[in-house]
């Protein structure tokens, strides 16, 4: 079974906008669980990641986790991801694809610095995607939670469907970030 962490750190502008998303100074693990069993824990900083697994169905966790301390950016210091997928070893042997989700968010109103208004309230839309060249996702609901203190602290977040998708309710704070 393999991973990449191509994009962990994307934004979700347009295309033209677009960063990469690859920030190798993070540091942080990538583990794959079946059941309470770690079938493997590597470092983020890989490329891609490969784990061995038995041939019988299983459900697996994935969690891919990663923290940068840089100079070039104060935003998203950290990054989580867990995905929970059932795989087996196939009756052929060509090779499935296991589509993973991503969540995909787009802030409005930024400016040139990733900055919103102070004291705004700000209407995100979100959408959830699978992985390339596999359906759209009809997700049946969606949480979202938003820390001012770097993740010292959490509040849930006003979230309403709209259309495939939905809109999270966030409030900017006079000062600092969410």
């Amino acid at each position: 079974m393999g991973f990449s962490p191509l994009s962990f750190f994307t934004d979700a502008g347009p295309a033209t906008d677009i960063h990469s998303g690859t920030d190798w100074r993070a540091n942080g693990t990538v583990t794959l669980r079946r059941g309470d069993t770690v079938i493997g824990r590597l470092p983020y900083r890989a490329r891609k990641y490969f784990f061995t697994v038995p041939d019988e169905e299983s459900t697996y966790r994935l969690r891919m986790s990663a923290a940068r301390h840089v100079s070039y950016t104060n935003l998203s210091t950290r990054v989580t991801g867990v995905w929970t997928f059932r795989s087996g070893r196939p009756d052929s042997d060509t090779i499935q694809m296991r589509p993973l989700l991503a969540v995909r968010y787009s802030v409005p109103g930024l400016d040139d610095q990733n900055r919103a208004k102070a004291r705004r309230r700000v209407a995100i839309p979100i959408e959830v995607l699978r992985s390339p060249h596999h359906q759209a996702v009809n997700a049946e609901s969606l949480k979202v939670w938003a820390s001012t203190d770097d993740g010292a602290t959490w509040h849930s977040v006003t979230v309403r469907r709209r259309g495939t998708g939905w809109l999270a309710i966030v409030h900017n704070p006079p000062a600092g970030y969410v």
